[in-house]
């Protein structure tokens, strides 16, 4: 079982980057945790690994916050180091710091608990307000105030997975895994929650939406890949009207959709005019129904009614 280190480090005065995350300017560390299997327990025993680092950095693990007490340390021969270390998931359980090969020692950063979507390895945090992103591509919330969010790196797989938090940013759980069956994403662009608090993916390398209950499992799906009808070519963004009708932005128009995914019209296409699109990137309804659309290229907002008669632009 393989524990993926990637603490994002940008240190004062040099222009190394590292996704070693041991900075000047500190931020929580990213672990990944790779199992093949069933949840995990809450204690483990597996491999520690720091990535993102250069080959003869001098990589050291601590058991303090002072990182005065050592438990570990390795020169490294390439981009990665393994530490066979107990990780737990009650608290921060080791420190690390780096020396490059010019002798620029980084700052002592806490490596955190995290646990992990159970297949890829793509690591998120457990119960942590002050919760590490990279490079978050989608937020929402619900009506309990429960944050959506669907974030992508560099170093895993990217928008295959979503993560859900409580109004506090503490971890409530995740889904989602790398593919195309059911359930499973490629890509995922999009976040929309009805009022009833099912969770809508647009699932855009799959060219579909994907409905999940409340608790991320998997209930439906819609569309295809094509240019026609209800068909997607990589749709980007998810809305509901007040009557809980459905809209995807997808390829310089947006379609519309019933609450159980039958198509019902579509408005836009490309170009530079009124109610045309290049790009149609998020999009709003204001409380009389009319909707306003990022027209990415055209570097407008355009509005236009429920129907998607043109109205005005800024």
């Amino acid at each position: 079982m393989a524990l993926s280190c990637s603490l994002a480090a940008n240190i004062s005065g040099t222009n190394k980057e590292s996704n070693l995350g041991i900075s000047a300017n500190l931020m929580a560390p990213m672990l990944a945790l790779q199992s093949p299997g069933s949840p995990l327990s809450k204690s483990l025993k597996p491999t520690l690994r720091v990535s993102g680092i250069n080959n003869t950095d001098v990589v050291s693990i601590y058991s303090d916050a002072s990182c005065s007490t050592l438990v570990a340390t390795q020169t490294s021969a390439g981009t990665t180091l393994d530490f066979n270390l107990t990780m737990t998931y009650s608290s921060n359980a080791y420190y690390a710091k780096y020396v490059t090969a010019g002798g620029l020692p980084s700052n002592c950063s806490s490596v955190l608990p995290y646990t992990a979507n159970f297949e890829t390895g793509v690591g998120f945090p457990l119960g942590k307000a002050d919760a590490f992103f990279e490079k978050v591509t989608t937020v929402a919330t619900d009506a309990s105030n429960n944050v959506y969010t669907i974030e992508s790196s560099d170093v895993f797989d990217i928008g295959n997975y979503v993560f859900v938090y409580d109004s506090n940013g503490v971890f409530n759980f995740s889904f989602g895994t790398k593919g195309s069956g059911n359930g499973q994403l490629s890509g995922a662009t999009g976040i929309g929650i009805d009022s009833s608090g099912n969770i809508y993916i647009v699932d855009s390398g799959n060219d579909r939406v994907q409905k999940f209950n409340s608790s991320g499992v998997y209930q439906s799906q819609f569309g295809s890949t094509g240019a026609g009808n209800g068909q997607f070519n990589n749709p980007v963004r998810i809305g509901f009207d007040s009557i809980g009708n459905i809209f995807i932005a997808d390829s310089n128009r947006i379609q519309k959709f019933n609450s159980i995914g039958v198509y019902l019209s579509q408005f836009g296409t490309l170009g530079t005019g009124n109610a045309q699109f290049n790009g149609t990137g998020g999009f709003a309804f204001d409380s009389a129904g009319n909707i306003f659309v990022a027209d990415t290229f055209n570097n407008r907002v355009q509005k236009l009614s429920s129907s998607g008669v043109y109205i005005s632009e800024f």
